[in-house]
């Protein structure tokens, strides 16, 4: 399993990981897990294209705070309809 998580090098990556962990553990009946799984899959999801835009995040991190998110969202991923932004958020 280690060698499978150093092969993670981008938040698309981590997405598309997290995105498969999500419907294995919903197959599984292991709600909770997957739901959690699921939101990360998202999160690493918009992460990835906020990177892709060269967005910058405070205090030198590489990626937004989870509370802030949404802002991001609606401030940076202006070429998305305003209507698909909102459900994001």
């Amino acid at each position: 399993m280690e060698g499978r998580i150093s092969n993670l090098a981008t938040w698309q990556d981590l997405s598309i990981d997290s995105w498969h962990a999500a419907q294995n553990l919903f197959h599984e009946g292991r709600w909770r897990s997957s739901i959690s799984r699921s939101y990360y899959a998202a999160y690493a999801a918009v992460t990835a294209e906020l990177v892709a835009r060269r967005v910058t995040f405070p205090r030198g991190r590489g990626n937004p705070d989870h509370e802030t998110l949404h802002r991001y969202i609606r401030d940076n991923l202006t070429t998305i309809p305003v209507t698909r932004r909102m459900e994001l958020r």
